[in-house]
């Protein structure tokens, strides 16, 4: 009887063992189905183009993630200029983790919250797989891990810093950790606390939408309704915002590291930077011409009830592309500026250099955007030859010509306004 007995209780506990396994494992499933799928979808595309910039600039272009580490290491502007756009680019992917509309029912489930915790942390964590990458391969795994869960509450805090309400506090762990350029595996401890935090609040409390817009639709027609398509596409697309202006922002990086190896931080500072933030711009350019294009289809209706004229319409049009051209290119001149510490005269030239150009392209990915839903293969692979075209065109251009390619950039603009114009008007 007692060998039976015993037998019984470990048969009840490998039994028990088994169920909460398989429990777990139904669990993380259905967390990756609801959760994991929202922000997949947000991520996939980011850690894309991460990618593909990483392939231009890292391969045979003397560059290296010691080079960056360093220089993230070495620097107060460039560390908080590379923190700043890697977190500004994780947030969406966070914000649909904690708060995914197809995950709510998941809470209703008799598990711990421990549970959901650690799906939670270790998702969160996983969006950093690049950031953690780069840092790994310079100061090893835990330096590695610590930049990621550093970048992850950071990312998961803005996403729900009004869930976080008083715990919101803790954030300035991991900026003090970034601040201070801190050890990055002790800083693990630093960015643990405040990343469960805002991991528990997000998913739990719920993310916060705010509410608030841009209110700069007033002036002539065609100043209003470009004013209508930069507001629509900045409200209902802004992840793809954030990932041209973090594309942006990274070219002008970038550009600003060469420009130091090369000892060119005179006059000549925003023509070196040029063609290198030139593919960030097209590939920014690129993921705001699809929203663009979308956003003026859905007003198609009203635009025809109104009658308003096509003219009108071809300007709006290419006005929002070049104020959001612009503001990428700015933000590239700017970003370049601060990491490469140029004089203001210097910095103010490559804003202006870089924004001029910066709108030239968003006019022009916009146009081949548009020219491509007319054929109705958007998402196939005409628009994607044509921006490929353009950006090919564009980096010949900003190479070999300098200063002419920005008196010629406007006249293709123009250009290529006329032949939309014409059209429409044949319509």
């Amino acid at each position: 009887m007692g060998v039976r007995s015993e037998r019984g209780a470990t048969n009840t506990v490998e039994g028990g063992a088994r169920g909460v396994t398989a429990r777990s494992w139904a669990l993380a499933t259905l967390f990756a189905r609801t959760s994991g799928a929202a922000a997949a979808a947000l991520a996939i595309p980011m850690f894309g183009g991460v990618g593909l910039v990483s392939a231009i600039l890292f391969t045979g272009n003397g560059l290296s993630a010691h080079d960056v580490i360093a220089l993230e290491r070495g620097s107060l502007a460039a560390r908080a200029a590379l923190w700043l756009g890697w977190i500004v680019l994780s947030v969406p992917p966070a914000r649909a983790l904690l708060g995914a509309p197809g995950a709510a029912w998941l809470r209703s489930l008799p598990v711990g919250r421990g549970a959901f915790l650690a799906l939670l942390v270790g998702g969160l964590v996983l969006l950093q797989t690049p950031w953690i990458a780069l840092f790994a391969r310079d100061r090893g795994a835990l330096a590695g891990l610590g930049a990621g869960v550093l970048a992850g509450a950071l990312a998961a805090g803005a996403a729900a810093f009004r869930a976080m309400r008083l715990s919101a506090v803790t954030l300035l762990l991991p900026v003090i950790a970034i601040a201070a350029a801190l050890p990055l595996a002790p800083a693990i401890a630093l960015g643990l606390a405040p990343l469960v935090l805002a991991a528990h609040a997000g998913f739990f409390r719920g993310i916060a939408v705010p509410h608030g817009g841009f209110r700069f639709v007033r002036g002539p027609a065609h100043v209003a309704l470009a004013g209508v398509l930069v507001a629509r596409v900045a409200r209902s697309e802004r992840a793809a915002v954030l990932r041209a202006l973090l594309a942006a922002m990274l070219g002008g990086a970038l550009g600003a590291i060469g420009a130091r190896n090369n000892d060119r931080l005179d006059a000549g500072f925003a023509w070196f930077v040029l063609p290198v933030a030139t593919l960030p711009l097209v590939v920014g350019a690129g993921v705001l011409a699809g929203p663009m294009v979308r956003a003026e289809a859905a007003l198609t209706w009203l635009l025809d009830t109104t009658a308003v004229r096509a003219g009108t319409r071809v300007a709006a049009r290419f006005l929002a592309a070049l104020v959001t051209g612009a503001l990428s290119g700015l933000a590239a001149g700017a970003t370049a500026a601060l990491v490469a510490g140029v004089p203001m005269g210097v910095a103010a030239r490559s804003a202006l250099v870089l924004g001029a150009w910066g709108a030239c392209l968003g006019a022009l990915a916009a146009f081949v955007a548009r020219r491509a839903a007319r054929t109705g293969k958007r998402e196939g692979g005409v628009i994607v030859t044509g921006l490929s075209g353009l950006g090919i065109a564009s980096l010949l251009t900003a190479g070999l010509l300098d200063a002419p390619a920005l008196m010629l950039a406007p006249v293709v603009v123009l250009a290529a306004a006329a032949a939309d114009t014409l059209e429409a008007r044949r319509r």
